[in-house]
């Protein structure tokens, strides 16, 4: 925390100290109370800060220091006032690929309705609102758009939804993030087999 308190004077105007020390407090398991300065200097510099918004989506998991209920408050009051063209517009589905995840991966009850997690309303929703905008050229601008079109590219092959992807693997153009691929096995093996049967 030191060092980025250090840097953060050195560059005062810039996010990326203040975003260091949130995964800083999120990796050390701190508790909530503390994170609400940090989050507070990121806010002040970039409030659409991508990396941030993910670390804290992170940090509310029910894996980490969270709940299914604080990560749902924190999205909805994100995505109330959230741009559409926010660097943070993949933050619905993010959380929704990692709930996916958790529910696939805790066995008994849960794990047996997973088939049928992407066609409840909510989630359906995010993928058609996803299909529609992202692969067009121009709506997502943000560093990460490559990132997020093939978070969507994985969640429609998930959803059984193969045949809406192919032309979110082609705005992807064969570019293979490790997440959420990895969680099906090798990245590029998983993207070229899967992007291969649209």
């Amino acid at each position: 925390m030191a060092l980025c308190r250090v840097a953060a004077d050195a560059r005062p105007a810039d996010p990326t100290p203040w975003v260091g020390a949130l995964a800083a407090l999120r990796l050390l398991k701190r508790p909530s109370s503390e994170l609400s300065f940090v989050w507070h200097e990121i806010h002040a510099r970039d409030p659409w800060h991508r990396e941030a918004h993910l670390q804290i989506l992170g940090y509310l998991s029910p894996e980490e220091q969270g709940s299914q209920a604080a990560l749902r408050d924190f999205l909805d009051d994100a995505i109330a006032v959230m741009p559409w063209d926010a660097p943070t517009a993949c933050l619905p589905l993010t959380a929704a690929v990692r709930q996916h995840h958790r529910e696939r991966s805790s066995g008994g009850i849960q794990a047996l309705g997973v088939s049928q997690y992407w066609s409840q309303p909510h989630t359906a929703r995010l993928l058609d609102q996803g299909m529609a905008h992202w692969p067009q050229p121009g709506h997502l601008r943000h560093a990460a758009a490559v990132a997020d079109l093939g978070m969507l590219a994985y969640a429609l092959i998930r959803a059984g939804r193969s045949g809406g992807a192919g032309p979110v693997f082609s705005a992807v153009g064969g570019l293979v993030m490790p997440w959420p691929w990895s969680y099906e096995g090798d990245p590029v093996e998983c993207y070229t087999d899967y992007s291969g049967r649209v």
